[in-house]
């Protein structure tokens, strides 16, 4: 894979997880890992996630959710999206977002 073929696969990514979330990896960590963080988010943490019907809503706030609980740490990044695969209710609990469905809205880092 090419610098470019790379750099559209990240970009494709971001635009795939939208405003709201690449704002939050940008706002977390470094540049460094930015690329990484997008790209994990979007191919491990999406629509196929297990029990959840295709809803964009629960997809942000799971993707949300799963950042606040990395605290900016790639391996934590992995490990929160691990879970959410078992069972993305998890996530939300862990990240105090369960009860309110509008809370990672109101989070930013």
């Amino acid at each position: 894979m090419t610098d470019n073929d790379a750099k559209q696969s990240v970009h494709a990514a971001a635009a795939a997880l939208g405003e709201a979330i690449t704002r939050r990896v940008a706002r977390l960590f470094p540049p460094s890992d930015r690329a990484a963080a997008i790209l994990l988010l979007a191919s491990e943490c999406n629509e196929d996630l297990p029990f959840l019907d295709n809803d964009p809503g629960t997809i942000e706030r799971v993707r949300a959710a799963c950042l606040k609980l990395s605290e900016g740490s790639l391996e934590k990044l992995g490990d929160a999206v691990s879970l959410s695969n078992t069972d993305w209710r998890d996530v939300l609990t862990a990240a105090n977002f369960a009860d309110d469905p509008t809370a990672h809205l109101r989070w930013l880092p």
